[in-house]
């Protein structure tokens, strides 16, 4: 994995991590698959997994997931070891850089993702080739049909409930501060 889609995966998974809105909006075309440290995968798997049951990010509670996936020993030791450590290392940017944008963070994965769709196409292209299958590599080729390519690309999705709150509160502080 390159440096800069090793830090942009980190980047995916503190979004889904802490932002409700971020996962709001991936969660229709999401592809754990997509990314290429298993590690970040599972993760991204917890964090689905708990949006599905609770329509939140896990935030803080992803700390609980770690230790009960720990206790009921679905993860091996290595696994673990590097992972409560990747926990850490992603606390501790996300407390360095308190400033959350899901509106780019969600443009910049559709393209991340869009890449990554391709990349693995590709790979699956060459893979045939190199074995000699020349008709099915042109077939798949042919066959090609993104699977994020429907998504709308918009920033800002003013539907949703976070950015509904912000307007209230715009307006709120809008109309204080006209009355004093």
């Amino acid at each position: 994995m390159h440096d800069s889609q090793g830090f942009f995966e980190r980047r995916i998974i503190t979004g889904m991590i802490i932002s409700t809105d971020y996962l709001d909006r991936i969660y229709r075309f999401w592809d754990s698959t997509l990314l290429e440290s298993s590690e970040l995968r599972t993760i991204a798997d917890w964090c689905i997994e708990y949006y599905e049951k609770y329509k939140a990010a896990p935030d803080s509670n992803i700390e609980a997931i770690y230790m009960e996936q720990l206790e009921r020993e679905f993860l091996s030791k290595p696994d673990a070891l590097y992972i409560e450590s990747l926990l850490n290392d992603l606390s501790d940017e996300y407390g360095r850089d308190t400033q959350f944008n899901s509106a780019y963070l969600y443009d910049q994965t559709i393209k991340y993702l869009k890449a990554r769709e391709l990349e693995r196409h590709n790979e699956e292209i060459a893979g045939l080739i190199s074995m000699g299958q020349v008709e099915e590599a042109e077939k798949l080729a042919k066959s090609y049909t993104p699977k994020i390519s429907e998504i709308e690309e918009v920033g800002l999705d003013l539907s949703s409930e976070e950015a509904l709150k912000r307007v209230e509160r715009a307006f709120k502080d809008r109309k204080s501060t006209r009355l004093n």
